[in-house]
């Protein structure tokens, strides 16, 4: 009898564990249907909301504002330079997503040591942020509803693309005296020191598909040189437009004041545009290039 309870028991012991290892692979098919994701980028949160992963998001960064309702109910685990790593661990996400230009080498080396599953998107150009949604696409595994989102964008992104074009062909054409050429746009990050966007920039895209052309052309520059005000005043540009939180817009306008000799200062075409809608490779693009739009029609106006 005692032998054959030893038996039984064993038996039932063996039961359990395959029973338990039942639920633990259930569990790891249902990760992969439905993947866990910590967003370490507000553009790369800003896509996957726009793409109808909201409900896979479970981290994201302080500075993922938006959409503003949405983000609320998810856990914040630090900003995009210093992340808080333990805070990573407890939600036990699938995937990690960064971007190469958002989050820092020391982030992604941290991370990586931990052999955490990350996610570099690339994004430099207005091109990548197609390629970027398409991607999540596939990692994520989601359906059609998401590709037409992404297909609406890239036709609104095209009637820019094809109104600049037209631009061109019109400034080519015999009558092309008649045809105002493009306003010449300084794009400021910061004035102290003054950092400016370079022709190699997504910013530079903007400016492009909006009407305008970035002033800073020189092959070979940083994608974020530094100025001088003799190295501004060579430029004269007819448009200077700021990237910078509202907050500092007094400061901004005291500084510019000192140079009334630049055209963008003695004309007031001297602007501000909000940074989380054209410093975030991402959907809310189309309103960035529209604002930008708006200002050299302004700008256009005032000369």
């Amino acid at each position: 009898m005692c032998k054959l309870a030893k038996l039984f028991f064993t038996y039932y012991l063996y039961f359990l564990i395959c029973l338990f290892s039942l639920f633990d692979t259930t569990k790891n098919i249902q990760a992969a249907k439905h993947p866990y994701i910590v967003s370490l980028a507000p553009n790369i949160t800003e896509m996957l909301f726009f793409l109808g992963a909201g409900d896979h998001i479970v981290g994201i960064t302080r500075f993922c504002n938006y959409p503003p309702k949405l983000v609320k109910s998810k856990s914040q685990v630090g900003d995009l330079r210093n992340p808080n790593i333990e805070k990573i661990l407890a939600l036990k996400p699938d995937k990690i997503l960064l971007t190469n230009e958002g989050n820092s080498y020391e982030t992604y080396k941290s991370l990586k040591t931990l052999k955490l599953p990350l996610v570099v998107l690339e994004i430099n150009k207005i091109q990548d942020v197609f390629k970027s949604m398409h991607s999540l696409v596939s990692l994520i595994g989601l359906g059609k509803k998401a590709i037409n989102r992404i297909n609406e964008f890239k036709t609104n992104i095209q009637l820019f693309q094809k109104k600049r074009m037209d631009l061109e062909k019109k400034q080519k054409s015999k009558k092309s005296n008649k045809q105002p050429k493009p306003l010449s746009v300084l794009w400021v990050y910061s004035i102290n020191p003054l950092i400016v966007a370079g022709p190699s920039t997504f910013v530079s895209e903007i400016i492009y598909l909006s009407g305008g052309n970035n002033i800073v052309k020189q092959k070979g520059i940083q994608r974020y040189p530094r100025f001088s005000m003799e190295k501004v005043i060579s430029l004269n540009p007819d448009v200077i437009i700021h990237s910078i939180p509202f907050t500092e817009k007094k400061r901004v306008i005291r500084f510019w004041r000192n140079y009334k000799i630049l055209k963008a200062v003695s004309k007031q075409t001297l602007f501000f545009v909000d940074p989380d809608i054209v410093d975030r490779p991402g959907p809310r693009l189309v309103k960035g290039i529209t604002e930008v739009e708006k200002l050299l029609k302004k700008s256009k106006e005032l000369m």
